[in-house]
């Protein structure tokens, strides 16, 4: 088989990936709303990797189909867009704003097939570039507003965590240079390993979005009114749950609940959200999601250890109140500097 029938082969089998996982995406998008988007998604890139199928006939290989190709394929950044605006800003994708995304790609694709041209190819270049660092900057920035967020009101984050976005950027990045790449100096090889990368990123996608669950962060005037009523409640009173509220998370062992929210304290101690998030942050030096990790390993976690070595790990990583084996493993570390089963046989040799 050759390097071009290889290529030819990963493209169809891109193709028939997208189809059937936007099928299924599609088919249970009840269950979650970020299905519904991750399946039009892949079907959207379905369609998209049908064309490279049509281009593989002989009698569209010609210069103009090739750049018209160029630009057909840079209407993939849109599918990147829609992804992350929709997993920070659940309910943000709409179809008119889906719409407005691939106006500008549609408006060049246009231009160029009745005005083709290498300035406008240039041009275009260059969109796909500004397009691309925008839509990093604008992530970037509300991806770390959205992990703040919920590092400040959750415990269990397992499927909120956004931290997988960084693969995702790794391959993603890796895959536009292969795309780079073969835009100007085509190939057999660079062909195949481009579609295996979309399928491997894709992938990635699908599994991660599975079983995600959408937080909507609070609006900017409900942020900017709890603000100010934090700002005058410390002026005037400071934090009058202070101790107290440790304590009852000791006597209550509110640590050993793997799906304690911050919203269940300001229940117990009748504040609000942020003056308690800002008590957290200010007062202890550390996140809700931070401190009750570590009372878990504390109070739960090392005396189960000492004083029950017949527990398996796993297990005493459920009872002190983790849902999550790794989420357990990095909290011990970065409590005790050891890993469990390190401080396990560190027990065994005293």
């Amino acid at each position: 088989m050759t390097e071009q029938n290889i290529a030819y082969f990963l493209n169809g089998s891109a193709f028939m990936y997208f189809l059937c996982t936007g099928y299924f995406m599609l088919k249970y998008s009840a269950r979650l709303r970020i299905h519904l988007i991750v399946g039009i998604i892949f079907c959207y890139l379905a369609a998209w990797n049908f064309k490279d199928i049509i281009y593989a006939f002989q009698a569209f290989h010609t210069d103009e189909m090739l750049n018209l190709i160029v630009f057909l394929d840079g209407w993939s950044a849109v599918s990147y867009a829609v992804l992350l605006f929709e997993l920070v800003s659940p309910g943000w994708v709409t179809l008119k704003r889906m719409a407005v995304l691939l106006l500008p790609f549609l408006c060049f694709t246009a231009l160029y097939t009745v005005f083709p041209s290498d300035t406008l190819q240039q041009i275009y270049w260059g969109f796909l570039i500004l397009f691309g660092l925008t839509i990093i900057f604008i992530a970037y920035f509300k991806v770390k507003k959205y992990q703040q967020y919920i590092y400040n009101n959750f415990q269990n984050i397992k499927h909120m965590d956004l931290s997988w976005l960084k693969t995702i950027f790794l391959i993603a990045f890796m895959s536009q240079l292969l795309w780079v790449l073969d835009s100007f100096y085509p190939s057999g090889i660079t062909d195949g390993a481009y579609y295996f990368s979309l399928i491997i990123q894709w992938h990635f996608v699908a599994h991660y979005c599975w079983n995600h669950r959408s937080i909507t962060m609070p609006g900017k005037l409900e942020l900017q009114k709890e603000k100010e009523m934090v700002a005058k409640e410390e002026e005037t009173a400071g934090f009058p749950f202070a101790g107290k509220l440790e304590q009852l998370i000791g006597e209550q062992e509110l640590y050993l609940k793997p799906d304690l929210t911050l919203q269940d304290l300001v229940q117990l101690v009748g504040s609000n959200r942020t003056y308690l998030s800002d008590y957290f942050n200010k007062e202890l030096n550390t996140t809700f999601y931070n401190y009750i990790n570590q009372r878990r390993i504390k109070e739960g976690c090392i005396p189960l250890f000492v004083h029950h070595p017949e527990l398996t790990i796993e297990t005493i990583a459920y009872q002190s109140g983790f849902n999550s084996i790794s989420t357990f493993r990095r909290a011990f570390q970065k409590e005790t500097g050891m890993t469990p089963k390190e401080y396990r046989k560190k027990l065994d040799e005293t």
